[in-house]
């Protein structure tokens, strides 16, 4: 849980979200690969699934910023969370183990803390724009 609690603040992401990360096979060409390329690790994360509404007019995936900005860290992060998800480490709070729907445990698991899974969010989202020099950061 605490592992989901820290990626829902990084990426800026409501907790269902997670388990969406659009995850894509890249290949570079022979010449001047992007910095962020990890030979022999050709899976990237490129962003997370839309809405539905958003979905049909542009059905590219959204992207996300996070907080870290320094691009080798960030890829250490969206690998872990890749790895995560494929071992079944990182999963949807809103099922639980069995497959049935209940948020109860996420709900606990913050409670200690005050804070829901829609204020954790937010709280990154706030951080996340302050790092990447958004418009509006006292709101």
């Amino acid at each position: 849980m605490q592992d989901l609690a820290d990626v829902i603040m990084m990426l800026s992401m409501k907790p269902a979200e997670v388990t969406t990360l659009r995850i894509i096979y890249y290949r570079p060409g022979e010449s001047n690969p992007p910095e962020w390329y990890k030979p022999g690790y050709s899976w990237y994360c490129t962003g997370y699934d839309k809405n539905k509404g958003e979905a049909k007019n542009n059905p590219e995936p959204r992207q996300f910023l996070s907080m870290e900005k320094n691009l080798k860290r960030a890829k250490e992060l969206l690998t872990w969370i890749q790895d995560a998800i494929a071992t079944g480490k990182l999963r949807n709070p809103v099922y639980s183990i069995n497959g049935k729907r209940n948020i109860r445990d996420f709900s606990k698991f913050l409670k200690p803390y005050g804070i829901t899974a829609k204020r954790l969010r937010k709280i990154g989202a706030k951080h996340t724009s302050r790092v990447n020099g958004g418009q509006n950061q006292t709101s």
